[in-house]
Order: structure tokens, then sequence, then C-alpha cells
């Protein structure tokens, strides 16, 4: 009875397996189409952030060249200059400063106050004497009096027979990046961030000066991924916070064949990524679990009405047949099925055993008046001599 119970408890599981593989897999595929579509998600907002800090710095340039193109500026007029770049300053809350320098580097005119009155150190500034064109900086602390995180830009002065005669340089709030990236569909944990040509964060929403402060060189595996290739991607790691993400970035040309002037970050946790698939999952096995201890409780009930029981009732009845109640009878022969076809077939089978018996007792009587009543005397021995049957005329019947 054990080894049946335990093969319709195989069977049923079993049964189940197909269902389980079919669960794995859609699990598993809902979970590849998941992380598919975050990552064509977050490439797309990284390439959104790319083309926006590039048109940024489109307007950076547009302004300064205008400004360049002003006679008072032309003509290195500190006062006025001044009066300009405070005017733009006010009409523009995401710039810093704006400022003039001679060749030297030395300032002649900002829109805020400095604390130091020469640029010739600054990168954006040596690009624009060496190459007489737009020049863009680096992270760098403002020299304004507030010692603000900035991002730099300069431009050239021309005069008569495009000789250069001054630099225009221009500093943004790194603050301020987040007015000009949409950052508020991001999902929890996740960010976006900007970073200099050498990898210094200029910008990470939402902030965190624990892991992730401006002004710090990002984490060395991160970099080495971005630095090492010429086109935008994608790739798996952790984070400095410690959490999983898919991370995704761009680096920003202001020319196509130039070298990236930043590059831009975005990031979404993995495991918000393949949550709802895992949930699903999880569901669903859930489900299959609760199926099949059901479907396993079924089996048994049911195994044992419908074979457990019938089984047990005929083991009974050879049992009683063995000892040699011929005259018991199943009221399972009554039901159509195998087994009530089984059991007339051995009640049948009792009935013949039984009428064989009676013949043969018959037979055995016969067979003892003929002997009795033989007119001779008539015996039976075995082969070593010891006698079997012997009849009256020999001394009596006996059977030994």
């Amino acid at each position: 009875m054990g080894s049946i119970s335990k093969n319709l408890s195989v069977l049923v599981i079993l049964a189940i397996l197909p269902a389980l593989a079919i669960i794995l897999y859609s699990g598993l595929e809902q979970r590849r189409h998941s992380i598919e579509d975050a990552q064509n998600e977050i490439m797309l907002l990284t390439h959104t952030m790319a083309e926006a800090q590039h048109e940024f710095t489109l307007s950076v340039k547009q302004m300064l060249t205008t400004l360049s193109l002003f006679p008072e500026i032309q003509h290195l007029d500190r006062r006025s200059c001044r009066e300009i770049f405070g005017s733009v300053l006010e009409q523009n809350p995401n710039y810093l400063n704006i400022a003039l320098t001679d060749l030297n580097g030395q300032v002649l005119a900002s829109g805020r106050p400095l604390s130091v009155r020469n640029f010739g150190d600054r990168k954006h500034v040596r690009a624009v004497l060496e190459r007489k064109e737009f020049a863009i900086g680096e992270y760098i602390i403002s020299r304004t009096g507030s010692g603000a995180p900035s991002f730099a830009f300069a431009y050239p002065v021309l005069g008569q027979d495009n000789r250069l005669e001054a630099v225009l340089t221009a500093a943004i709030k790194l603050t301020n990046l987040a007015d000009f990236h949409d950052i508020s569909n991001l999902p929890e944990k996740s960010f976006i961030a900007v970073t200099d040509h050498k990898g210094i964060r200029l910008f990470y929403y939402p902030p965190k000066e624990d892991t992730n402060p401006v002004g710090k060189p990002i984490k060395a595996y991160s970099w080495e991924k971005a630095s090492n290739v010429e086109e935008p991607g994608i790739f798996f790691g952790h984070g400095s916070d410690g959490v999983r993400r898919i991370f995704a970035f761009e680096q920003v040309r202001f020319k196509p064949e130039g070298t990236p002037y930043v590059y831009v970050w975005s990031g979404t946790p993995e495991g918000h990524v393949v949550e709802q698939a895992n949930m699903d999952l999880a569901r669903n096995l859930l489900l299959l679990v609760l199926a099949t201890a059901t479907s396993l409780i079924i089996s048994r009930l049911i195994g044992k009405y419908t074979l457990l029981s019938p089984i047990q009732n005929l083991v009974n009845l050879t049992r009683k047949f063995a000892q040699g109640e011929f005259e018991a009878r199943s009221e399972l022969a009554a039901r159509s099925d195998e087994f009530g076809t089984l059991t007339q077939a051995f009640h049948k089978m009792a009935d013949t055993i039984a009428a064989g018996q009676r013949t043969l007792r018959k037979s055995e009587e016969e067979y003892r008046r003929l002997v009795e009543n033989a007119l001779v005397g008539v015996y039976q021995v075995t082969k070593e001599g010891r006698f079997i049957i012997v009849n009256q005329k020999n001394g009596g019947y006996i059977r030994l």
C-alpha cells in the first residue's frame, strides 16, 4: 500500500514538472525583458542628458561670442565690462561669474568680486591663449568670495587682423545642473551625475555628500569602464554606496572629433528593475506549490477510494481464500470497473477451487469404500516397506 501511495505522489510531482519549467522560463524571460527595457530607458535618459549638456555649452558659447563683440569689451573698458557682466549675471542665475582677463591671465573686470586676480593657470584660459577659440574647462573651486564648486568656459576677444586681445571667461554653478536635467521620474536609489574629463564629479543627484561628494573622483571601476571607450556604454556594478545598479554613461564632445570634456551618467538599482519580475515569479511558484500540495492531498483521497481501498479489499479476500473460506465474497463484484471484473474473476476462481475440492473429497470417499469392501486384501506400502493403507481383509483398513 505504501509503494502505491508513493507512486501516486511521484506521478503528481512529475505532472507538475512541466508547469514548473514553464513558470521558471516565463519568470526568467520577464526578468530579461525588464532588464532590457531598463537598459533602453537609462540609455535614453543618459543621451537626453548629454544633449542637454551640449545645448547648454552651445548657449554659453553663444553668450560669450556675443559679449566678445561688444565695443566696450573689445576696448577693454573695465568699468563698462563690470556693468555688462553684472547685468548678464542678474538675468542668468546659473552663472557664477563672468570675467575678462588680459593675455597674461590677469583679471581686468568681473561681474562679482574675486579672491584671486589671475586666471593664467586655468585650463580653459590656457587653451584660448594657445588656439584662439572657444575652450571648455574642468572642475574648479570658484575664486569668487563664495568659493563654490564650478565649471568654467573661455572665449577669445579678437581685435583687428584676428589678433587676440583678451580672454572672456564664464563659470557656471554646479549646484544648478539639476535645473536643466529632468530628474523627476527617477526610481528610488537611482541617480544622475556629471563628471569632467578626469573623472571628477561635477554633479550628483540626489545629493550624497558622504559617498558621492562633488569635487572627488568617482569610483575607479566606473571611471575605467567609461574612459577606455569612445562610445556610450552600459554596465552592471556596485556604486560608491554599495548598491548594485545598471550604469549608463555617454561622452559629451563639443566637436564630433574632439575629446570628451564631460561625461554624463545615470544609474538605477538592478533590484528595482527586476523586483516586479521576481515578485511575479515568487507568486507563481507559491501558487504552484499550493496547487501541488492540493493535488497530492486530492490524489491520496481519490487514490484511497479508487485504488488503495479496493486493493486492500481484494487482499483480504485472497487471505480468506487461502484459509479455505471459498464462500467469502466481496461487494466489489457489483462495480463495473476493472476492480469489479477482477473481483468476479476471484469469485469464479474460488467457486472452481471449492467445486474441485468437493469432487476430490467425493473421489476419496468412493476409493475408501472400494478398498474397504474389497474381497481380497489390499494394502499400499512405500518403497521402504512402510504401510500406508491396509483394508479389512488384511486386518483392518488403516492409513499411515
